[in-house]
């Protein structure tokens, strides 16, 4: 696959700094001479409609604009001068005065996620630490029962079984 770029196109990349180099993110739409070549830079929510009104256009990924012809100059302002009148670049514009707005939503909502989470985690853990301390307290409780119980079970069959001593005076008295 051939380079699409021509040589001096790829030589003035090399000597234009990054600053002043076409920015393919932009809202607006500008070009520059170059030899024989237009090299124009556009947002790239218009790029399908350029593709269609200059089907003539390479990309040049090097310079990161589209390369068209010198003499379809006067051809390219007519079609800035009509996206501009179409409302097209201030809608472009006023959908990446929002896109921040967007993306601060989206990481407050994933803050909000993590949040969410940890507090869940949180109830969690907590919940579960109340249930292991209930379950102790309940079984401690179980055997101060089992404990009372052995007691009350012991005094009462001592209560139920005549001692010694008294069986020996109840014989006594019998005779």
């Amino acid at each position: 696959m051939s380079d699409p770029m021509p040589a001096f196109a790829l030589d003035l990349y090399d000597r234009v700094s990054r600053r002043s180099r076409p920015c393919w993110c932009s809202s607006s739409i500008s070009y520059r001479i170059l030899s024989d070549q237009l090299l124009v830079s556009l947002p790239f929510r218009l790029k399908e409609l350029f593709k269609r009104s200059f089907p003539s256009a390479l990309w040049g990924p090097e310079v990161r604009c589209w390369v068209i012809p010198l003499e379809q100059a006067e051809r390219l302002q007519a079609w800035i001068r009509l996206v501009e009148r179409s409302g097209l670049l201030e809608e472009i514009r006023a959908i990446e005065r929002r896109l921040p707005e967007a993306q601060e939503a989206e990481a407050l909502i994933n803050e909000l996620d993590q949040l969410r989470d940890a507090i869940r985690d949180s109830l969690e853990e907590t919940i579960k630490n109340d249930q292991r301390r209930y379950l102790k307290h309940l079984k401690a409780e179980m055997t101060m029962l089992k404990r009372d119980f052995a007691q009350l079970a012991a005094a009462r069959q001592a209560q139920d079984e005549p001692s010694p001593a008294a069986s020996v005076d109840a014989s006594n008295a019998n005779a």
